[in-house]
């Protein structure tokens, strides 16, 4: 293969990427709804409205009226074109990609269809409505509701019929700020906590936010950072962006205070705060709290739902289990006591993956609680 051909390859293949991910991105239902609301809205204007010379609100009733005013060879389709577009640049920096592509759609759909019946088709709109006549009130309801209807198919399946609406959209839209989680399975914005604008603070770890395609993701600024520790803190807790949790804001237990934790046999076991390396390495990974019940419950959630029990075990076999501060260790089975007690308890498996799995769902189920009791970490 020569070096135009390795060339024209790689084109192929990005051109591919391209189409591939457009497909994921824009839905053929959508683009087939603001096909059938351009026509309508084009059917509405130009068959009812623009023939009395009564004027759509928006950018299409300024079009309408700049159509009229202007020689015949400028028409409503162009004037369209023209005062939509700047709107829809703007639409793009504010709404994104797909929002605008969208909403240019359909006003293309509309200009093309109301240039159709204008222009090209035989039929009469210069003076009255080929269907109404004359009648100022059948031609504005008619218009109207027809016209009315196209936006809000336009509207309902993510575009916009005119720039108008195009900026109704932007300023409508509710703005909120938090530290962004995952786009789930189901494609839903997931955060780990968030704040709009006119309500108060949530965090749960998993703040289902709505569809991806309804929003656009911005870097959070460091006024709005600033916020919303003030807001987490009116509700009692903090957010950890290292260890990715809410916790209370009292968490770590003074020193000389008690702390409660789960030992490498699961039973709920207290000692004291000293402010040592033991203490954080508890505090860090999670296996630390200054009440009881937190713990009790996660030992619950071990044994029970989880479904952690006794295993066989085998002398002079190398096993793997979690040390107190949830690290895997790796060790051989000697037949010590505490070889017995921890495969009596069920933390004892030569499959070093599902160990690690066990300590990620201790975590998170730890997480989980922090985020539920805030004055009770």
């Amino acid at each position: 293969m020569n070096g135009g051909d390795g060339n024209l390859l790689q084109r192929m293949m990005t051109m591919k990427n391209l189409l591939q991910r457009a497909r994921k991105t824009i839905k053929i239902k959508n683009m087939l709804f603001l096909t059938i609301a351009g026509i309508i809205n084009a059917f509405g204007i130009t068959i009812f409205l623009n023939p009395v010379n009564l004027y759509d609100s928006g950018i299409s009733g300024t079009a309408m009226l700049a159509a009229q005013l202007t020689p015949e060879s400028l028409s409503l389709s162009l004037f369209l074109i023209i005062f939509n577009l700047p709107l829809f640049l703007f639409g793009l920096k504010k709404q994104g990609k797909k929002f605008t592509f969208y909403a240019i759609y359909t006003v293309a759909v509309y200009s093309f269809v109301s240039w159709l019946i204008t222009d090209v088709l035989p039929v009469d709109v210069s003076m009255a409505s080929p269907l109404a006549g004359t009648d100022l009130l059948l031609c504005a309801v008619f218009g109207g509701v027809i016209s009315g209807i196209g936006s809000g198919l336009a509207i309902k399946f993510g575009g916009a019929m005119d720039g108008i609406e195009v900026m109704a959209v932007i300023f409508a839209k509710k703005i909120g700020y938090g530290v962004f989680r995952e786009i789930d399975a189901k494609g839903r914005i997931v955060m780990y906590c968030m704040k709009l604008e006119d309500g108060p603070v949530r965090y749960s770890l998993r703040e289902v936010v709505g569809p991806a395609e309804d929003y656009q993701l911005e870097p959070i600024n460091v006024g709005q950072r600033e916020e919303l520790a003030k807001e987490l803190e009116k509700a009692g807790v903090l957010w950890n962006g290292f260890y990715k949790r809410i916790e209370p804001v009292n968490y770590l237990a003074p020193a000389g205070k008690g702390y409660y934790y789960l030992d490498e046999f699961w039973e709920v076991c207290r000692t004291i705060e000293q402010g040592k390396t033991k203490g954080a390495k508890y505090f860090n990974n999670g296996n630390y709290s200054r009440y009881r019940e937190p713990m009790e419950e996660l030992r619950r959630y071990l044994l029970n739902e989880l479904g952690v029990g006794p295993v066989s075990r085998s002398e002079e076999s190398v096993y793997y289990y979690l040390k107190e501060f949830w690290k895997v260790c790796r060790t051989t089975d000697k037949g010590r006591r505490r070889d017995i007690k921890r495969a009596r308890s069920g933390n004892y498996s030569t499959d070093e993956a599902s160990i690690r799995e066990l300590a990620l769902q201790l975590q998170e189920k730890r997480k989980e609680q922090l985020s539920r009791y805030p004055l009770k970490g």
